[in-house]
């Protein structure tokens, strides 16, 4: 096995694992929050999405990798791009924190 291909079974199985963990997190948020309380917030929202994306990305990986039907993904290859965006609620959360304001 090539080192190329080892990376890329490593970022597959990487994906896999974080993927179950948003999917955990939207599941858990759910059963907190119930699904009004959960919409009401713009941010779940996109959480929410991603983690569909995701989890229609993984099933095609799945299919791809299972079968190898030589199917192109690239659209929902371009849409992880937003898994990075996950990023900004960080942000978010830190303005919101008196102590950061100083340092924002």
């Amino acid at each position: 096995m090539t080192t190329r291909s080892r990376i890329f079974y490593l970022l597959i199985r990487l994906n896999y694992i974080f993927t179950a963990i948003f999917i955990a997190e939207f599941t858990l948020k759910l059963i907190a929050l119930s699904p009004i309380g959960y919409m009401r917030d713009n941010m779940n929202i996109f959480d929410g999405i991603i983690v569909i994306f995701s989890i229609i990305d993984l099933s095609f990986v799945i299919i791809i990798l299972g079968v190898s039907s030589g199917i192109d993904l690239k659209a929902f290859r371009s849409l992880r791009i937003l898994r990075t965006l996950r990023v900004l609620r960080v942000t978010k959360l830190l303005r919101s924190l008196e102590f950061m304001k100083v340092i924002i």
